[in-house]
């Protein structure tokens, strides 16, 4: 017969184990938050109006202004990346060049 830590250990063992516990724990973590906000809606708009009052417009206008600037920060860093490659192959085949040419030249 299994002990009760041999089949916890064979429960933590299998795959479905650990992503079901993330699920049950999202699930419940989205009803207390739905909860808590259904109960704390009114009394956060009413004290802090300029942070929660903004509407379905002025989230939109958030969003877009946050997405603008992560596609800007990804070109930016693609394009450095892109410079940094590019720049890299020619100094080395130029530093592959001068060497060879220093060794002929000393022979």
């Amino acid at each position: 017969m299994k002990t009760p830590r041999d089949l916890w250990t064979d429960l933590r063992s299998t795959f479905w184990f650990v992503p079901a516990v993330i699920v049950c724990a999202a699930v419940t973590l989205a009803f207390v938050l739905i909860e808590t906000d259904w109960r704390l809606a009114q009394n956060l708009r009413d004290s802090w109006p300029r942070l929660f009052g903004a509407g379905a417009a002025g989230s939109r206008g958030m969003l877009s202004t946050i997405a603008g600037s992560m596609i800007t920060v990804a070109g930016v860093t693609f394009v450095g990346i892109a410079f940094l490659i590019f720049f890299i192959d020619h100094i080395g085949w130029s530093i592959q060049a001068s060497q060879i040419i220093a060794t002929v030249a000393t022979d």
